[in-house]
């Protein structure tokens, strides 16, 4: 074989192996960015019905509990005959809201209405609902797929680096990783 020739295999073999490379990289980004912006949508996904409804009827009950702490119309009403003002009665009657109303008056309908309308609110968004546990399960399951695959990235970079070959790095990429050692990196990435 003359020289040339074994000049052209090594070049073809290394434009190969560059190519390969850039596309293990390219790959490896599209896969973090996949995992960042489910991590985005999960953060984003409106509570399911039981959190939701969870969330009104503590809202409810703490209306309720403030309303009778507060007194007023409630104190005004239980008086006496003899003491007892419609005035005063009136007046107390104008501190209350209507929703403070709605909440004493009929504690479930108002946790009923208030869920049912929430839950529409979150349909809206087009995500679907997860409850605290599932969101939390999610986004800690991507967000160690995402550093395993940010450290594989960093390890292509740094093996193409020692190659005499660059590459450079993802704006954002995580300072820790990009400071790790080779071995740490090794970790993460077979995690």
């Amino acid at each position: 074989m003359s020289v040339k020739s074994n000049l052209s295999t090594l070049l073809n073999t290394l434009r190969s192996a560059t190519d390969r490379s850039a596309n293990d990289l390219a790959g490896l980004r599209a896969r973090i960015a996949d995992c960042e912006r489910l991590i985005g949508e999960a953060e984003q996904a409106p509570a399911d019905p039981a959190t939701i409804g969870l969330r009104c009827r503590v809202l409810v009950d703490e209306v309720i509990a403030t309303v009778r702490a507060r007194g007023g119309l409630l104190d005004v009403l239980a008086l006496p005959h003899d003491r007892f003002n419609p005035n005063t009665a009136s007046v107390s009657a104008e501190t209350i809201k209507s929703f403070e109303f709605a909440c004493l008056l009929s504690r479930d309908a108002a946790i009923a209405g208030l869920t049912r309308e929430a839950i529409a609110a979150g349909s809206d968004s087009g995500l679907t609902p997860l409850s605290d546990d599932q969101r939390n399960r999610i986004i800690e399951k991507l967000s160690a797929e995402a550093r395993g695959l940010a450290a594989s990235e960093e390890l292509l970079i740094r093996q193409l680096e020692a190659s005499g070959l660059s590459a450079a790095r993802r704006v954002g990429a995580d300072p820790s990783v990009l400071l790790a050692p080779d071995a740490e990196l090794r970790t993460l990435a077979d995690a």
